[in-house]
């Protein structure tokens, strides 16, 4: 197994379209912020200007991580780049960059 660590603020690509690489095992979103105000996650691929969502507008509380398996992940990391958005669910800290720690694991 292979495996990689990421911090991803407000947006960015999570994990870049790998050619030959193996398929994604496993994705785990962590969110360590502040105690009282959750974050909303987004997690897509994008083909041309179109957006496929794996997961929309999910609530992760401080604190909590959030697994996803293969069975999961139902998109091909060889030909597509994976995004991640996050941000605050309270609309006063919208402008405050919220952040969230990702493991990647790929399969052998």
């Amino acid at each position: 197994m292979t495996y990689s660590n990421k911090k991803i603020t407000d947006s960015g690509i999570l994990l870049a379209a790998l050619a030959g690489q193996n398929a994604t095992n496993s994705i785990v979103i962590s969110y360590y912020g502040e105690a009282t105000i959750p974050i909303m996650i987004d997690l897509y691929y994008m083909q041309g200007s179109n957006k496929y969502y794996l997961l929309n507008n999910v609530i992760i509380p401080s604190g909590a991580s959030l697994s996803l398996d293969e069975s999961d992940l139902p998109y091909n990391n060889n030909q597509f780049d994976l995004f991640l958005d996050c941000q605050y669910t309270d609309e006063a800290q919208r402008d405050n960059p919220a952040s969230v720690d990702c493991s990647i694991c790929f399969g052998d």
